[in-house]
C-alpha cells in the first residue's frame, strides 16, 4: 500500500513540475512567442504578467495595452512599474512617463 501511495505522489509531483511538457530555452520561447499569440490568461497569468512578458520580448505596444489595463483596474502591481527590472526597456518611452504621472497624481 505504501508503494502505491508513494508512486502516486511522485506522479503528481512530476505533473506539477511540467511532466511531459516540452522544455524550451528562453531564446527558443521568444521565437515561438513572436510567431504565435500567447494567451497568458489561459495559463493562469494576469495583466501584470502580460505586461512584463511583452516588455521583455520587446513588444512595447502590447505591453502598454496591458499597462493601461493594470492602471484601469487599479491592480496592486501598478505600484511596482518603476522598480520591476522586467519593465526597464519601457522607461524611455513617453507613454510610460505619462502613465507614471497619472499613477502618482492618484
Amino acid at each position: 500500500m505504501r508503494r502505491i501511495l508513494v508512486d502516486h505522489a511522485r506522479r503528481r509531483d512530476a505533473e506539477k513540475r511540467g511532466g511531459a511538457n516540452i522544455r524550451l530555452t528562453l531564446d527558443e520561447s521568444i521565437v515561438v512567442a513572436n510567431e504565435t499569440d500567447v494567451d497568458l490568461f489561459a495559463v493562469g497569468g494576469n495583466n501584470f504578467d502580460g505586461l512584463a512578458y511583452n516588455a521583455q520580448i520587446g513588444n512595447k505596444d502590447k505591453a502598454f495595452e496591458f499597462l493601461e489595463k493594470v492602471y484601469q483596474r487599479r491592480e496592486y502591481s501598478i505600484n511596482f512599474i518603476q522598480v520591476d527590472p522586467r519593465l526597464d526597456n519601457l522607461h524611455d518611452d513617453p507613454r510610460f512617463a505619462e502613465l507614471v504621472g497619472r499613477v502618482e497624481s492618484r
